[in-house]
């Protein structure tokens, strides 16, 4: 038996590599990892010599999490039984979406305002003293947000944005699908920290500085290093957004809603994050 699955692609900004993941018994593991295109990458631990990152995945693999809530690693599928059960539909936020194109996703650095990442940002600016766009390779998510709560608590807020497939509503269950896992992902940046996520943004920001644009939608870096100082002694509140108007409030499918409350109940169990979901009416 063998089984060839999706291409895995390493990116950042300016590099993807792309490799192809294979499950067979011919193979020493039952698994194989090879480069397809883009630049060689090397792993490189401490003082070992650095090995090419299909060797090293043998050993020490990706872990590529479903929207079941279930995960796997090379050839092995790890099942978890969670009854979820359907999103509640009083819970669905619905925006009007009638001067947003459904297929420009993205407002880039000339901040283009028909986008649904530039709707986003005006719907929920007054709720967050900082927020950054933080698009493209290797984000933590379309929108960063934070917010001085009070004396001991800082909310950090991470939007996923997502356009619709052909521009139109139409409950199609993989507009979630992308969207939903971004979500899930999310629990990484929590787990890391907020000390990691502010080295990652003054990063991503300085490439953009080159060109003479700013990645700060509201706020500034000098906010985002008092967040950085504050967060040493204070509590994160942790809350994802999911935005995608490809889906009508009015006649999601089940499918969609167990889809939704898996990725809620995943974000509760592993980060106590709270989470919201925009759609279209």
């Amino acid at each position: 038996m063998r089984y060839l699955g999706q291409p895995l692609k390493v990116s950042t900004d300016g590099y993807s590599s792309e490799y192809k993941f294979e499950i067979s018994e011919n193979f020493a593991g039952g698994y194989s990892y090879t480069k397809n295109s883009g630049p060689d990458l090397l792993f490189k631990r401490s003082n070992t010599e650095a090995i090419k990152i299909e060797e090293y995945l043998m050993s020490d693999p990706f872990i590529i999490r479903y929207a079941d809530g279930t995960h796997s690693y090379n050839c092995y599928h790890i099942p978890v039984k969670l009854n979820a059960g359907t999103f509640p539909k009083d819970r669905l936020e619905v925006w009007d979406w009638s001067d947003t194109p459904l297929n420009r996703e993205s407002m880039g650095k000339n901040t283009q305002t028909d986008t649904i990442q530039h709707k986003t940002f005006e719907r929920i600016q007054d709720e967050y003293d900082l927020i950054f766009n933080d698009d493209g390779s290797g984000e933590a998510a379309d929108l960063v947000a934070l917010k001085d709560v009070d004396d001991e608590t800082i909310r950090l807020c991470l939007v996923h944005c997502k356009s619709a497939i052909e521009g139109r509503v139409s409950n199609n269950i993989t507009n979630f699908y992308t969207v939903c896992g971004q979500a899930q992902k999310s629990i990484t940046v929590k787990h890391a920290g907020l000390q990691t996520l502010y080295y990652d943004l003054k990063r991503r920001q300085a490439t953009w500085s080159d060109d003479g644009a700013s990645r700060f939608l509201k706020g500034d870096m000098k906010l985002l290093s008092f967040f950085k100082e504050k967060a040493r002694k204070s509590k994160i509140d942790f809350e994802v957004i999911i935005v995608q108007p490809g889906g009508s409030a009015t006649s999601l499918t089940n499918d969609i809603l167990k889809l939704l409350a898996t990725t809620e109940l995943f974000l509760v169990k592993t980060t106590q994050a709270t989470f919201r979901v925009i759609v279209s009416e």
